[in-house]
This record gives structure tokens, C-alpha cells and sequence, in this order.
């Protein structure tokens, strides 16, 4: 019997060879998962049993490599439906673990609020390890609007939207750093564009040198590799980079990265090793002000992606993180009249009447109040933390 007409008996019953079962009882099960029925289920079938049996014998055209990337997302799709595991945690601002019960639920996931501080956070979220595993899923499925882009520009398509936030902060870092080099640091990098905005600050120049030496931090190695590739600069994962480029930064960049984290003091203390005494650290998150407000007077709270976004932050809370964490706030920003996501976008009469209104309240509170959508704050890095502070204390009152 010929090897073709061997697979297709086999499709029609025929028992496989031993040395294949094992892989082939696990495509089976990946292929019977996701839904193959009927006659698209048996060519399914007969791919894989033909690519596990007679791996001596592969095809050398493209529907060989068309099989392997099918049988790859396959394997991906069930890592994905495995159940992720939740971990509990304290508050993040204040690490408090006294909290209010659940204000709202999304799925499996609660909002709560810290009786210490009063910050809202998710309580229980998604290890490090199901947040990597989530990002590398929507680059593949692209369930937004890059759905036409491949992959690999996934992080790029989601930073253009910010260049208008990106221009501020650069304006601002080469306004107060004095003439000449600086080390620059962006977290959650994507695919670098931050990163290549702050080589060309300058402009381009022939025979020059750019005036920032650029570093990336991220948690997702598919998002490292990209960056790399993009840019030509190093990135590394928090602790590694705390480790080996301490004291390097001159400026170090979270933007719309913190209410994504899990433990925000824990990388802030990493970026505070990797930043030089009294360096630049540039913050821009959601502000949750007026969230807060009303879910406090209506008790009624909106869909706020409690899977995704798990520190709902305010001014308050905020700046009660970066002080414990040992950063000493330097500056609120006024919101941007159009928004950070502000790419062709042409506000409206509503939107300028609220950007007016916030803007007369901070005005008016000595920055102190803020209800922007959006919170971009600059600190300074302090020599010495709260902790390490009160510990001195201690020493010299004995």
C-alpha cells in the first residue's frame, strides 16, 4: 500500500502507526476542540495525521509550511483555553490589605477599594505569566483595529495614536535636562516608536550622533524581540535591567503601562535602581477622578476592563504609590485638549467645554484637584526611600 492511499485508509479506520499515536491523539484533541466538523474536519484530520506519521516524508512546498503554522496556533489556542490562574493581592498604592467588598464585578474579576488610602483596584488578576500568554494573543488575533496588520507591527499600530503625548514628554525631558547626552528608558515599549521619536528629536543629522542613547523594559519577549528589531537598542526585562543598568537613566517613561501591572511598587523600586539620583520619571495613566466620584454618589460604576486595567488611579493615590516607592512628585501636566489618542481626531463642542471646565478646576486648586481623562506626571527620584528614611530615624534615636 502506497503512503497516500495508507493515510486515507486511516482516515477510514485503519489503526496508525505506534510510534505516531501520541502526536496524532493530541492533534486529534487540539483539531476536535476548535470546532472542525464534517468534511473540513477529515481534510484537518488527514493533515496532521500525514504531517505526525511520516515526518521522513515531508512535503517541501508551501502548504508544508502552511500545515506547521497551523499546527502552532493550534497548540497556542490550547494553551489559551487553559484556565489561568487568579492571584489575590493587596492594595497596590498604600500595600494595605484592608478593603471594601466588591463595588463591581466583570467575569471573574472584582473592583475593590482600599480603607486606607482608598484606591480602587482589581483584587485578583492574572499572574505575570497568563499576562504575557493575553498580550501575545491579541497581537495574533488583532481584534481591533490593526485586524489587516501582520504581528510583528502590532505594538507599533497602538503606539502611533500617542505621538502627540510622546512630543510633550520629550519637549519637557530636553527642556530640563541640561546640554548633552541622556539615557533614556521606556517601559512597555511595544515596538519602540517612543523610542525612535526620542533618537530623532533632534532631527536627523548627517555625521551626528542622537542626543538620547535609548533603552527598552519590557515583560513580553515577543514585544523585546520587536523592539530590537525596530530600533537596534537593548530591552530587557525589569529585574534583569535593574541589575545590570543601575544608575544608567537619565529618564525612564511609563506611559499607559502602570494600571496594567501587578505589583506597580515593586517595578517602580526596579526603575528606581535603574534611574541616577534625582532622575526624570514620566508617568501618564488614566485618571479615575471622576469614576470614582460618581460610583461613590450613584454607586453605580461603568465597564472598566477590570481584567486589563487593575490600578484605577487618582492624583491621590498616584503620588502615594511614587512617594512610598521613594519619588518625589515634580509636576502635574494639564490635560491635552484633544486627548493623548489624539491622531486626526477633531474634538467637539462637549469635549472642549469639559477640557475648559478641568482646566479652570486645576487652575483653581493649585493642581491640586485633576479630572482629566488623563494624568501625565513627572517625579524625581529621591536618594532614599520612605522605608530606608524611616529606618535612619530609627538608628539615630538609639
Amino acid at each position: 500500500m502506497s503512503e497516500t492511499r495508507f493515510h486515507r485508509s486511516w482516515i477510514r479506520g485503519s489503526t496508525a502507526p505506534k510510534s505516531a499515536t501520541p502526536r496524532v491523539c493530541t492533534i486529534f484533541q487540539s483539531e476536535a476542540m476548535f470546532g472542525f466538523n464534517g468534511e473540513g474536519w477529515r481534510r484537518a484530520r488527514y493533515r496532521t495525521s500525514y504531517l505526525a506519521a511520516t515526518p521522513h516524508c515531508m512535503p517541501s512546498s508551501g502548504g508544508d509550511a502552511r500545515i506547521q503554522r497551523r499546527m502552532s496556533d493550534l497548540s497556542h489556542q490550547q494553551t489559551l483555553m487553559s484556565p489561568q490562574r487568579l492571584d489575590e493581592r493587596s492594595c497596590p498604592a498604600c500595600g494595605s490589605s484592608s478593603r471594601t467588598g466588591a463595588l463591581s464585578s466583570e467575569g471573574e474579576y472584582d473592583l475593590v477599594r482600599c480603607r486606607d488610602c482608598r484606591m480602587l483596584y482589581t483584587h485578583r488578576v492574572q499572574s505575570v505569566e497568563g499576562k504575557i500568554l493575553h498580550y501575545d494573543q491579541l497581537a495574533r488575533e488583532r481584534m481591533d483595529t490593526t485586524s489587516t496588520l501582520s504581528p510583528a507591527h502590532y505594538g507599533l499600530a497602538n503606539q502611533i495614536k500617542s505621538v502627540a503625548l510622546y512630543a510633550r514628554v520629550l519637549q519637557f525631558v530636553v527642556k530640563m535636562i541640561p546640554p548633552g547626552p541622556i539615557n533614556f528608558v521606556d517601559v512597555g515599549c511595544a515596538g519602540g516608536l517612543f523610542l525612535l521619536a526620542a533618537q530623532a528629536v533632534d532631527g536627523y543629522n548627517c555625521g551626528v550622533p542622537p542626543r538620547f542613547n535609548v533603552r527598552g523594559i519590557s515583560i513580553d519577549p515577543r514585544e523585546r524581540r520587536e523592539t530590537e528589531r525596530n530600533v537596534g537598542c537593548q530591552v530587557a526585562p525589569a529585574d534583569d535591567a535593574a541589575a545590570e543598568w543601575e544608575g544608567w537613566a537619565d529618564v525612564v517613561t511609563l506611559m499607559n503601562v502602570l494600571e496594567h501591572v501587578k505589583d506597580p511598587f515593586e517595578l517602580l523600586g526596579q526603575l528606581r535602581r535603574v534611574l541616577r539620583p534625582r532622575g526624570l520619571l514620566l508617568i501618564d495613566v488614566p485618571n479615575n477622578s471622576m469614576v470614582s466620584l460618581r460610583g461613590r454618589l450613584r454607586h453605580r460604576w461603568p465597564t472598566l476592563d477590570l481584567g486589563e486595567h487593575i490600578n484605577h488611579f487618582v492624583p491621590a493615590t498616584l503620588d502615594c504609590l511614587l512617594i512610598r516607592a521613594g519619588f518625589r512628585p515634580m509636576k502635574r501636566f494639564f490635560g491635552m485638549y484633544k486627548g493623548v489618542e489624539s491622531l486626526a481626531i477633531t474634538p467637539g463642542a462637549r469635549t472642549l467645554a469639559r477640557w475648559l471646565v478641568s482646566s479652570a478646576i486645576m487652575l483653581v486648586s493649585m493642581r491640586r484637584a485633576q479630572f482629566f481623562p488623563q494624568m501625565t506626571m513627572a517625579y524625581k527620584r529621591n536618594f532614599k526611600t520612605n522605608c530606608e528614611c524611616a529606618i535612619d530615624q530609627r538608628e539615630l534615636s538609639r
